[in-house]
């Protein structure tokens, strides 16, 4: 099946990009697989392009379709850890991913800026943090990468087409394709698409079809599939700054602000050097009681006005606002993740506030469960069942520990500083031993991750009875 010939579709590599012939971005594959089942995927973020690269290198074609000109560069998510690290690392990219980010030393939690009486600001009050003094460059999955999400992007596009040029046909995108149908017909499902600017429609056709394309999915829409939870009342502004470092802690640089209104999250967005300009990510929360539409919080003095806030330095520091958006907090699930031969991953299916990093390593987890799904139907003849199986354990995650987690995140600094003394986190995290520290990273490597395979045995044990359970069954008096 060809591509869409009136969709603006990048050509297939003809050979390997600059930067995988300098930088080994080649994917290595001794053995191409040969091709069996086609899988149709809607958006090409980092959750689209990651299923799409790992879907694709195990010998399953893929038509990528995204309804923007290009992938997105707008200021999104940049923090990765605990199990999103080894399901990265398991697709080969945890090394080329932390070659263009850098790991931190700590993640901590402080109070608003104080003046230092000289007219000048200094860091807020540390009240604790989480160290990561294990990782390093040998073992970038044991700390916490950052990587702004259009750089992973970039990194996943480029493996596409590295992969392309090993196993060409492997990914077709497709750009300015706006889904505007989805018609699962039993043995197969049909995507209808519009090009953008000239409003021709075509039908490509799959095995299969995954919805990647983020909170306000069109996937989840023509499935029939509603979110349901609630919208925090606050807005936060994400800005990213250029700015000359000062007075820059030695550890703890990442960190979250606590405040009964204006919290924040405050991160370097490279690795920051003093006396140096870093790109700096300001995620702050407005007043829940300030209605002004987006146009007015965007406005020029009213980010100067936050940013007091959250800068140390002279009171008019020097900076540079680089990007900024306004967006909304949610805390929702899709009822299912999965229908017929449809399924969802990422945003398109759940989202939850960004205070602790879980929106998109929870959707890169979400494809590393579903690949191993696909697999088996595609290629070992698996039910569709699956999907649904697929949907109930994802969801179940994100019910238990994602939702939970990232709300308890987000009541954590949205209050006074002196009642996140007694905070239970705050106290363990004050001077954490090595048993706390496993404790509490224990679950993000377990729980969070699904290995689909062994959970769907152990279903399988479950439900079927042992010759012990038949013959106890068969000695049961009846009264």
């Amino acid at each position: 099946m060809s591509a869409v010939s009136d969709i603006t579709t990048v050509p297939r590599a003809t050979g390997i990009d600059t930067l995988a012939a300098n930088n080994s971005l080649e994917p290595t594959i001794n053995n191409p697989p040969s091709f069996r089942g086609r899988v149709i995927i809607a958006g090409a973020g980092p959750t689209g392009l990651f299923l799409a690269y790992k879907l694709a290198k195990s010998g399953i074609n893929i038509d990528l379709l995204e309804r923007l000109p290009d992938i997105s560069d707008a200021p999104r998510a940049a923090g990765y850890y605990g199990a999103t690290l080894l399901a990265l690392k398991d697709a080969g990219l945890l090394d080329l991913a932390a070659q263009r980010g850098y790991l931190v030393n700590a993640l901590g939690w402080r109070t608003t800026v104080q003046d230092d009486a000289l007219g000048n600001k200094t860091w807020g009050r540390l009240l604790c943090h989480i160290p990561f003094s294990q990782a390093s460059e040998q073992r970038p999955e044991l700390g916490m990468l950052v990587l702004p999400q259009p750089k992973l992007c970039q990194l996943l596009k480029e493996q596409i087409h590295a992969l392309n040029s090993t196993m060409p046909g492997a990914v077709s995108f497709h750009f300015n394709a706006e889904l505007c149908g989805v018609l699962d017909d039993g043995d197969s499902v049909l995507a209808t698409v519009r090009h953008q600017k000239t409003g021709v429609k075509h039908t490509l056709r799959g095995d299969l079809f995954v919805g990647a394309d983020g909170g306000k999915s069109k996937a989840r829409e023509l499935l029939g599939i509603k979110l349901q939870g609630h919208t925090w009342p606050e807005r936060m502004i994400a800005a990213d700054v250029m700015l000359r470092n000062v007075d820059l802690p030695p550890v703890v640089q990442a960190h979250f602000v606590v405040h009964p209104v204006h919290f924040a999250m405050v991160i370097p967005l490279e690795r920051p050097v003093e006396g140096e300009k870093t790109l700096w990510r300001f995620s702050m929360a407005t007043d829940p009681n300030v209605t002004s539409p987006e146009e007015d919080l965007l406005h020029e003095k009213n980010i100067a006005m936050m940013l007091e806030n959250y800068m140390v330095g002279t009171r008019t520091p020097e900076y540079e606002v680089v990007s900024k958006t306004v967006y909304h907090l949610h805390q929702r699930l899709a009822n299912t993740m999965a229908t017929g031969r449809c399924a969802l991953v990422g945003d398109a299916a759940h989202l939850n506030n960004p205070v602790g990093a879980l929106g998109l390593c929870t959707g890169i987890l979400d494809c590393d469960a579903l690949v191993t799904v696909i697999e088996m139907i595609l290629h070992e003849d698996g039910p569709l069942s699956l999907l649904s199986a697929y949907s109930d354990v994802r969801r179940q995650v994100f019910q238990s520990f994602v939702s939970p987690t990232s709300t308890a995140n987000k009541l954590r600094i949205h209050q006074d500083p002196a009642a996140a003394d007694d905070d239970w986190l705050v106290r363990a995290m004050q001077d954490p031993t090595p048993e706390v520290l496993h404790e509490f990273i224990k679950p993000y490597l377990t729980v969070w991750r699904s290995d689909m395979r062994a959970i769907l045995a152990a279903q399988v044990k479950r439900d079927k009875p042992t010759p012990a359970q038949f013959e106890a069954e068969d000695t049961v008096d009846v009264i």
